[in-house]
């Protein structure tokens, strides 16, 4: 690995109050300086009797002798020539360059075998220098840019300079902050050149950092215009008000992003300008919303959960099975529960289904009549939390269907784990309701003649209606009871 400038000038810095004899000869000399520092930096050493011989043996090892002209000013790491009297003087130029002279460190300056010093140096008999072949550094620009969104990744560390690495507490990294300043570092630690100051919107947290341990925000999840829904547990966003809880009417309701900002708020690199028609604008963070762009919806055969809820509909378009003359009521409610229990795969698909969102899921129980409420959210919360254990409570509302006469239990913000979902959740949740979601669609009744009649009604085509028909032909066959066989009705 080459040596920076910024290394060259530190040694130098380090060398002042100690006394090099390169050669072993003639004591502390002006020339034992220069060699020890070529020798401990790039691994050489210059010949030549006296320090202004350096002008003419300094072409070596990638150093380059560089003539004093006018408007010539050294740099700092620079070796520095004079030409006065038989030997000259040589040094290293630590900085503070200007138009009269610089700061720079010497041995033997009084000619009395002195240890390194710093002084400050004029340009009479300045004869130029001898440059160092230092490294480029920083060899690349910062990754970041001062204005920019960072994470912090976890195992970061504060730059030594400021805490000798401290290690930076759990509770702060994995989080979202604002590059305030960059500074690059004297030389390359592990994979950083530079060190970045950064700071959090929401709290006074302001350190350090190591350019490594960063990464630039993602790009905002949601455009202008994008339908989102707002978690729950939401808050304001701090940088335009101060953080509270919002208000309970403002939470898990629909909005429409109408402007986006970033901001380094915990774990939102952005904040979005939310509205609704009824709520008006709000300000809140990127973790709290959800993407509500449908991406699927359940498309199934005979998804209406309006035909398991109204009574019969004689339009001439759907079906009804019907089993007759069962003789007692006991029977007949009987058959009803069996029959409830054992076609909701084919009858209920109106009753619950399912929504994807781009980043979850979200079951819909609807149909659900007011008295049934309370003990059906119990159930769907008690489900679901059979399938997704640290489901949140919150994530779960009753709203009420456009007719009034049903609520519908929206079970939202899911895992997209499609087989506990979909297939397990689901199904449980219409296995477990099947009894009311179906109190109307399959019944019992008393005929004129005191017995009683068993009904699937609302049956969307000829071909479902005589594939039920069969089921009850083989669940109740009238050829060994004293009911008939389940005949199949065209609605009308």
């Amino acid at each position: 690995m080459g040596v920076t400038q910024t290394q060259g000038v530190q040694w130098a810095k380090n060398s002042i109050g100690k006394a090099y004899d390169y050669d072993g000869a003639s004591g502390i000399q002006c020339f034992d300086l220069i060699n020890q520092y070529a020798h401990e930096l790039f691994g050489i050493a210059f010949s030549g009797a006296v320090a202004k011989d350096l002008m003419q043996t300094g072409n070596v090892g990638g150093f380059r002798v560089i003539p004093n002209t006018a408007g010539f000013y050294p740099l700092p790491g620079d070796i520095f020539v004079y030409n006065y009297g038989t030997a000259g003087h040589t040094g290293i130029v630590l900085g503070s360059v200007t138009s009269s002279g610089f700061v720079g460190v010497d041995q033997n300056g009084g000619e009395k075998n002195e240890a390194s010093t710093q002084r400050t140096f004029n340009y009479n008999n300045f004869a130029g220098v001898v440059r160092p072949p230092f490294t480029a550094f920083p060899t690349r620009a910062c990754k970041v840019k001062v204005g920019n969104i960072v994470l912090l990744s976890a195992g970061a560390k504060i730059t030594s300079p400021w805490s000798s690495n401290e290690a930076i507490p759990a509770n702060r990294v994995n989080q979202y902050y604002k590059v305030e300043e960059i500074h690059a570092l004297s030389s390359k630690w592990s994979n950083s050149e530079y060190e970045v100051l950064i700071r959090s919107n929401e709290t006074t947290y302001r350190k350090w950092i190591y350019e490594q341990d960063l990464s630039l925000a993602p790009a905002a999840k949601f455009k202008v215009g994008t339908k989102v829904r707002l978690s729950t547990s939401a808050t304001n966003a701090s940088i335009h008000w101060s953080k509270r809880i919002l208000e309970k009417k403002y939470l898990g309701q629909e909005y429409t992003i109408g402007q986006i900002d970033s901001t380094a708020e915990s774990h939102s690199p952005y904040q979005y300008m939310i509205s609704s028609p009824t709520l008006g604008n709000l300000w809140v963070l990127e973790q709290d919303l959800m993407d509500r762009t449908i991406w699927f919806i359940t498309k199934e055969p005979f998804m209406n959960q309006g035909h398991n809820q109204n009574p019969e509909v004689k339009n001439g378009k759907l079906y009804k099975t019907v089993i007759n003359d069962i003789p007692l009521e006991t029977g007949a409610k009987s058959m009803a529960g069996f029959v409830r229990q054992n076609t909701w795969p084919m009858l209920t698909n109106g009753n619950v289904f399912l929504i994807e969102y781009p980043t979850h899921l979200m079951v819909k129980v609807v149909g659900v009549k007011p008295e049934w409420t309370d003990y059906m959210k119990s159930e769907c919360l008690r489900l679901t939390k059979g399938q997704i254990s640290n489901y949140n409570e919150r994530d779960m509302k009753v709203v009420a269907q456009a007719d009034k006469k049903y609520n519908w239990i929206e079970i939202d913000n899911l895992p997209k784990d499609w087989q506990a979902i979909s297939n397990r959740l689901r199904g449980n949740l219409r296995e477990k309701f099947c009894q009311y979601f179906l109190s109307t669609r399959v019944s019992y009744g008393k005929q004129s003649d005191g017995k009683f009649y068993l009904q699937i009604i609302n049956i969307e085509n000829n071909e479902r209606a005589v594939e039920l028909a069969a089921k009850l032909k083989k669940w109740f066959p009238g050829d060994t009871n004293a009911y008939t066989n389940a005949q199949v009705y065209l609605q009308k």
